[in-house]
């Protein structure tokens, strides 16, 4: 009798056992085929076919951590750092903001200030997914994609007649942020609006002085799509956007006051024709319009006189023709011809600038019985200033039931932007003076007349013309499940970047101040390890951890150190003695060691989330005078941050409550945009009819 118990009990465990394990893997299997990108070969694709790097953020996830801009989303993710320089910045695989393409439904966005494209600047409270490739991209997009792509799919689920969905959320220091959303289908026609308002007062650090670390804004974001099925062959559909950011800014210089104001606007049109003759055939004829337009103005408090006005207007405009075939056989022919016009005008800029380029994508796909899945890719730019450009691509995979192993390798290439060529640009306050090399001898003559230069470092006619940056980048790893549940990626990632553009000083003004224009570097190396696991302990609880080892330096920076030819500075005995390899902390602002981890959980009308980001220590400039990092204070130390958030679901709504920076770290000194602790409570409702 005891030993029939024991074999029930047994039983029973074994069951219950298997029941669990085929839960768990029929939601990770669910969860997988639920997974599809676009951006890897601009059509749709299933994640488990795809050779190159590429994570994906999905809605439910951004609702469930309250995410509300872009940097919110991205500065979880392994591998990616925030950098702010002019703006909330993105650094991907050891690589500047400068070489990442952000995009949305596979256009670029345009707007980018010293490089730096803000990602305050999107919303992402209505969007469908984001997703980040990493790696050179310029195979496909061109310029701009050396470090990788972000793009943001607003895509909608045609399915249901109509849905409703709306948020308002208000936080600490009066952040609010409200969002009114809603899509219809009619038989053959879809539309789809959305409006969302986002404002803060901003936040202190120095409140002894006149200004906030912080100021004050306020910013709209309109969207509106209409797609339309003329029949099963013919698809008609369009997209627009407009951004505007309102900013208050105040701040004290030489015990005098000064306001101002800011405006920035982000607008975009989108419309393309979608044919598909028969089954294996897809042509698609698009046409993308974007402008970028920034002002600001400042005046002496007292007296109101105004002492600066500035402005930056930039149009992009790309029609494109793209087309795919299903050769049968596994093989699939896709690629575009197209071409771009930008024009930039600025208050430090003389007259308008413009570019053109002219572009022809091919890429082949093959797949074989579901194990092996290979692409290789070629771009052609003809470039109106720097002539021809070739980026190639190459990438395979291979597929088993319980791993799976990829690796790319590709070209990728960033012509230099209208700062790095028609700058001119002095600083009044500060004294120094910038000048793109195109505007190197005719500005240089202007200061010599003026009596201001006290002498040449360089002289105008040798200040050679910048050659694009171009790059080579290697990416190997792939996924492992040891269990069912778990899910273990690694990717081992190796960038050569070469004819990297820096800052050069050419000449020093009688202030002692310099002028500086812009230079090719050699070669600039990053390379490194990521690794995410995902571990799914029951139905309701799912697990993350990521973590990346990064080393980025300038080789021919160790030759010098080797060489004995780099000196540093004792601060206490002002003795000076030749740098040590091991000193060299290789490129300034790249952390050695980054990780995060992050909790879900989802019980009926429960959700729960936990965040943790860790930032290593990294290097914030040069204090000795020898213009490399090698010295303790030179870095900024590590630090943790820590996001939370709960939901309860009361079937159409939804209150959610959260706290980003948990511990209220703070970081006066030499992070003043990373927002202290803030508390936030929202309210969220969700109507839908369901076909029938």
């Amino acid at each position: 009798m005891k030993e029939r118990l024991l074999l029930w009990i047994s039983g029973v465990a074994v069951v219950a056992h298997v029941t669990q394990a085929q839960q768990l893997d029929s939601l990770m299997q669910e969860y997988e085929l639920q997974e599809v990108v676009v951006s890897a070969s601009r059509l749709q694709r299933e994640l488990h076919t795809v050779s190159v790097p590429i994570h994906t953020i999905d809605a439910e996830d951004i609702r469930r951590a309250g995410y509300l801009r872009l940097q919110d989303a991205l500065q979880e993710q392994t591998g990616l750092q925030l950098v702010y320089d002019h703006g909330t910045g993105l650094q991907m695989q050891g690589l500047d903001a400068d070489y990442t393409l952000i995009m949305i439904d596979g256009e670029p966005l345009i707007g980018r200030t010293a490089g730096t494209f803000d990602l305050s600047r999107l919303n992402i409270t209505d969007i469908k997914r984001i997703e980040i490739m990493r790696g050179p991209s310029s195979a496909i997009y061109g310029s701009e994609a050396l470090a990788g792509v972000i793009n943001i799919i607003t895509e909608e689920d045609e399915e249901q007649p109509w849905r409703l969905s709306g948020m308002a959320r208000y936080g600490s220091r009066n952040t609010s942020n409200f969002q009114l959303k809603a899509t219809t289908t009619s038989g053959k026609l879809h539309t789809s609006w959305s409006a969302n308002y986002y404002g803060s007062q901003g936040y202190d650090y120095t409140p002894d002085t006149y200004g906030q670390t912080a100021s004050p804004f306020v910013n709209y974001t309109l969207r509106g799509g209409v797609a339309y099925d003329p029949s099963p062959a013919w698809r008609v559909h369009a997209r627009a956007r407009l951004y505007e950011d309102f900013v208050k800014d105040a701040y004290e210089s030489a015990g005098e006051r000064f306001d101002g104001k800011g405006y920035v606007a982000d607008k975009n049109v989108y419309a393309a024709i979608e044919w598909m003759p028969t089954g294996r055939a897809f042509w698609q004829l698009r046409n993308y319009f974007t402008t970028y337009h920034t002002a600001a103005s400042y005046w002496q408090k007292d007296s109101g006189e105004e002492i600066d006005h500035s402005f930056f207007r930039q149009l992009y405009w790309r029609p494109e023709l793209f087309t795919e075939h299903d050769l049968g056989q596994g093989h699939t022919l896709s690629g575009g011809v197209g071409t771009n016009r930008e024009l930039v005008s600025a208050t430090r800029y003389e007259g308008t600038r413009r570019m053109h380029n002219l572009y022809a994508y091919v890429q082949h796909e093959w797949s074989r019985a579901e194990r092996w899945h290979m692409h290789t890719g070629a771009r052609f730019d003809q470039h109106s200033i720097y002539g021809a450009q070739l980026s190639p691509k190459w990438g395979i995979r291979y597929n088993q039931d319980r791993w799976s192993l990829r690796m790319s390798v590709g070209r990728g290439y960033k012509a230099p932007d209208f700062r790095q060529l028609y700058l001119n640009f002095t600083n009044n306050a500060a004294g120094y003076t910038v000048l793109g090399t195109e505007e190197v001898r005719q500005g240089m003559e202007q200061l010599l007349t003026q009596g201001l230069i006290a002498e040449i470092l360089i002289p105008p006619a040798e200040v050679a013309s910048l050659k694009p940056e171009r790059s080579w980048a290697l990416n190997i790893g792939g996924e492992w499940r040891p269990l069912q549940n778990m899910k273990v990626d690694v990717n081992l990632f190796r960038n050569i970047l070469q004819d990297m553009i820096d800052t050069q000083p050419v000449a020093r003004k009688n202030n002692g101040q310099f002028v500086y224009s812009y230079r090719n570097l050699h070669e600039v190396i990053t390379q490194g390890v990521e690794l995410n696991v995902e571990y799914k302990p029951s139905p309701y609880w799912r697990l993350s951890a990521g973590y990346q080892y990064l080393d980025a330096f300038e080789p021919s920076v160790k030759e010098r150190i080797r060489a004995g030819e780099i000196y540093k500075r004792d601060a206490q005995t002002l003795a000076s003695r030749r740098v040590k390899l091991e000193e060299y902390g290789g490129l300034f602002n790249r952390s050695r060691h980054s990780a995060n981890f992050k909790a879900f959980y989802t019980h009926s009308k429960w959700e729960a989330t936990m965040r943790l980001i860790y930032r290593g220590r990294y290097g914030w400039g040069d204090a000795n005078g020898n213009l490399i990092l090698d010295d303790a204070s030179e870095y900024v130390d590590g630090y943790l941050l820590c996001n939370v958030s709960a939901a309860c679901h009361l079937r159409h709504y939804t209150l959610q409550a959260g706290v980003d920076n948990l511990t209220d770290f703070r970081n006066e000194t030499f992070i003043p945009a990373l927002p202290p602790r803030t508390l936030w409570l929202s309210f969220q409702f969700n109507f839908s009819t369901n076909k029938k």
